[in-house]
C-alpha cells in the first residue's frame, strides 16, 4: 500500500537573534546542572541476590527481579580492585570462601591489600580459624602474606574464664554480625550473606552494591572499627 501527496513549497524565516538566545539558555542550563551534580555526588545502588536451593526458583534469574547475582558481583568487584579490600563477616566456611579465594589471591598478586575481620580468630579450634588458616597456606605459597591483615573482633566480659573464650564457650560481650565488603573505597557490598556455601549458593540472601558517595560512611566506619581496642590483629 502506498500513499501520494502533493509537495507544497513553503518559505521559512529563521530568527537568528531568538535562536541564539535559545542556545545560550540551553548552554547555561547544562552548566548549572553539571555544577549541581558536582556539589551533590550521586550513589548507584544495585540490588543483589543469592537464590535459595528451592525448585520454585529454578526457572528464575537475578534479572527476573531487576537484580544482579551476589557471588558474581563480588568476584567482579574484586577483579577491579587495585588498592584495598576490606571483608567483614562473622562466619566463614571452606567451600563458600573457596568461591572467592582465587580472585582474592589474584588481587594480592596485583599488590592489593586485604583485611579480613571476623569472630573467634584467637580460638585455634574455631571453624573460622581453620578456614582462614587454609586460605593463608595458599597465601604463603604465593609469597603475598605481607598484604593480608587478619583481625579478630570478639570481646569477652572481664570475668569470662580463658577456657570459655571460645566459639563453643560463653557468648562474647560484643562482636560483629555485619556483612560488608569494601572495594578500594569506591564500592561497598552490604547484605545478609556470610562467606559460606549457604550464603553464596543455597539460601535466599539479599544485599546491595553501593557505588559513589554513600560508600564513604562505610569506609569511615570500618576505619573506626579497625582502630578500636576490640579489633585484635592475629597471625595465622
Amino acid at each position: 500500500e502506498s500513499y501520494e501527496t502533493d509537495l507544497v513549497e513553503t518559505r521559512f524565516r529563521v530568527d537568528a537573534e531568538r535562536t541564539r538566545q535559545v542556545l545560550e539558555r540551553a548552554q547555561e542550563s547544562i552548566r548549572i546542572l553539571a555544577a549541581h551534580q558536582e556539589r551533590v555526588p550521586t550513589t548507584t545502588v544495585t540490588p543483589l541476590i543469592t537464590f535459595p536451593d528451592d525448585p520454585a526458583f529454578s526457572g528464575t534469574t537475578a534479572a527476573s527481579f531487576g537484580m544482579d547475582g551476589l557471588l558474581s558481583t563480588l568476584a567482579s568487584q574484586i577483579k577491579r580492585c587495585d588498592s584495598e579490600i576490606i571483608l567483614l563477616s562473622p562466619f566463614f566456611e571452606g567451600e563458600g570462601f573457596g568461591r572467592l579465594a582465587d580472585v582474592l589471591l589474584d588481587a594480592l598478586e596485583r599488590e592489593v591489600e586485604l583485611t579480613i575481620v571476623t569472630r573467634y580468630l584467637s580460638d585455634t579450634d574455631s571453624h573460622n580459624y581453620h578456614v582462614i588458616q587454609s586460605f593463608m597456606d595458599r597465601v604463603a605459597e604465593q609469597e603475598v602474606a605481607s598484604r593480608v591483615s587478619l583481625v579478630d573482633y570478639t570481646v569477652w566480659h572481664d570475668g569470662t574464664p580463658i577456657e570459655e573464650r571460645t566459639q563453643g564457650g560463653e557468648n562474647p560481650q560484643f562482636t560483629l554480625h555485619a556483612k560488608v565488603m569494601l572495594f578500594d573505597s569506591r564500592a561497598a557490598y552490604v547484605g545478609s550473606a556470610n562467606v559460606t556455601d549457604y550464603g553464596f549458593d543455597r539460601y535466599l540472601e539479599l544485599g546491595v552494591l553501593l557505588e559513589g558517595a554513600k560508600v564513604t560512611p562505610f569506609r569511615e566506619l570500618c576505619t573506626f572499627l579497625l582502630d578500636s581496642t576490640g579489633a585484635v590483629r592475629v597471625d595465622i
